[in-house]
């Protein structure tokens, strides 16, 4: 859990009965949709009360300016990873379609999905579906050594270019007024 990474990429093939079904699929975590986040919201609120009755007994943490800047911190967080994830699923998307335009691959874009993978980590993160190994022209494609490692090639590309834009923003962030 207390990992020195900055970001996480979990790449998979892809399956499906459809025999048409091909591309490439880039998932980040999913924002919860707003209906069930106002149920999320009523759930966190009904807990705190629970929790304010139980530290009156001593059974749990008293709400205070502290645990409440606490909370707001860890949403600010995870808004931030959410944001980065969909940044670097761009890019990755980006590099992919101009370094393999040639071989339109018929990517099906970015989406967000709520996978453990990619949910549950708390860095900017990316699931990324190279191919349907169930299509017959991509699925043998994807078996050889020379396409996978124009594969691996090409989304160290969009790593490198994801890098470089954050190293780009931070140094726009950190100018002084009088230097924009």
């Amino acid at each position: 859990e207390d990992t020195k990474a900055d970001l996480f990429l979990s790449i998979h093939l892809n399956s499906s009965t459809d025999p048409r079904a091909r591309g490439e699929e880039f998932y980040f975590q999913n924002q919860i949709p707003v209906d069930e986040e106002s149920m999320f919201l009523a759930s966190r609120e009904n807990e705190e009360e629970k929790d304010a009755s139980e530290s009156e007994h001593g059974n749990s943490e008293t709400l205070s300016p502290k645990t409440d800047l606490k909370r707001i911190l860890e949403d600010l967080h995870r808004n931030h990873r959410v944001i980065q994830s969909s940044e670097i699923a761009k890019i990755l998307l980006e590099t992919w379609s101009s370094t393999n335009s040639s071989q339109t691959t018929g990517s099906r874009a970015i989406r967000q999905a709520p996978f453990h993978v990619v949910s549950r980590i708390n860095i900017p993160s990316v699931l990324v579906e190279i191919g349907f190994i169930s299509h017959a022209i991509e699925g043998p494609r994807l078996a050889k050594p020379d396409r996978q490692k124009e594969m691996a090639q090409t989304l160290y590309k969009g790593l490198i270019k994801f890098k470089e834009t954050m190293d780009k923003d931070r140094a726009e962030t950190l100018k002084s007024p009088n230097e924009i």
